[in-house]
C-alpha cells in the first residue's frame, strides 16, 4: 500500500509455537517518494522583448502537497529576463537579450533527495515589421513618395525578401520590392482605398503586412481669356 504519512514506527514482531513465543522489534523508515519534475515541449525559442506563456512543468507529488519538492533550481541560470518559481517550476517573464539556444538543468529537490530534468532554450530576435505614414490627398500629375518605417530600431528592409502590394497602385505609381517604399507621379485620379502591403520574411517565408490609404484627385479645369 501506500503510506499517507512519514516518519519512524517501531513495530514488534512476535513468533509463536507450541513451546511458546519471542518477539523482536524492529523501525520502519517511511519517507516521501524523491520528486518527478517534467516540461513538455521540452525546448523552446522565445523572442526577445516578448512576454512568454508560462511555461508549467508537471510535478509530482503537487506542488503544496505532501512530499512536493521544497525547492527548484535551475543551472546555468536562465536567460536574462526570465524566472524561475523554486516552488513550482514554472519559468515566466520578458526574455531582453539575445541567446543562443542552449540546455538548462531544473532540479527538484525534496527531504528524500533529488532529480534533474533538461530542458533547451533560445532567445530570438524580435522579427521585424513595418508601417506606412499616412500619404497626402495629391492631384493628377502630382509625385510623391511613400516609405515605410521599419521596427523595432535598427531593422530594415533586410529583413525581408520582397514586398507586393494589393490592390493595384494608381497608374503612375510602383512599389519598389525591395524597399517597400511607394513613389511616382501619379497619372491618373482615383478615389480613396486602402492598400495593403505584404512583406515576406528572408529567413522562413512568412509575411507581415500592413497598410495606408491614397486618394488621388482630378486636375482641375482652367480657363483663359
Amino acid at each position: 500500500g501506500y503510506a499517507a504519512t512519514t516518519g519512524s514506527f517501531p513495530i514488534v514482531v512476535t513468533a509463536s509455537n507450541q513451546g511458546g513465543s519471542i518477539s523482536t522489534t524492529v523501525t520502519l523508515n517511511l519517507v516521501d517518494p524523491i520528486p518527478t519534475i517534467s516540461y513538455l515541449p521540452t525546448s523552446q525559442s522565445f523572442e526577445k522583448g516578448v512576454n512568454i506563456n508560462n511555461w508549467i512543468p508537471t510535478v509530482s507529488p503537487n506542488p503544496g502537497s505532501q512530499g512536493a519538492p521544497t525547492s527548484i533550481t535551475v543551472s546555468p541560470a536562465l536567460p536574462v529576463g526570465l524566472n524561475l518559481n523554486s516552488l513550482t517550476g514554472i519559468i515566466s517573464g520578458t526574455p531582453n537579450t539575445i541567446t543562443a539556444a542552449r540546455d538548462y538543468v531544473i532540479t527538484a529537490t525534496n527531504g528524500s533527495g533529488s532529480i534533474s530534468t533538461t530542458i533547451n532554450i533560445g532567445i530570438i530576435p524580435t522579427p521585424a515589421t513595418f508601417q506606412y505614414p499616412t500619404p497626402p490627398v495629391i492631384s493628377e500629375n502630382q509625385s510623391i513618395t511613400v516609405s515605410p518605417t521599419f521596427l523595432p530600431a535598427g531593422a530594415s528592409s533586410n529583413a525581408f525578401s520582397g514586398f507586393t502590394i494589393s490592390p493595384t497602385l494608381p497608374n503612375g505609381l510602383t512599389l519598389n520590392p525591395s524597399t517597400g517604399v511607394v513613389s511616382g507621379t501619379a497619372l491618373q485620379a482615383s478615389t480613396s482605398r486602402l492598400y495593403t502591403v505584404v512583406g515576406t520574411y528572408a529567413s522562413n517565408n512568412t509575411t507581415t503586412s500592413a497598410g495606408f490609404t491614397l486618394e488621388v484627385l482630378p486636375v482641375l479645369p482652367s480657363i483663359n481669356y
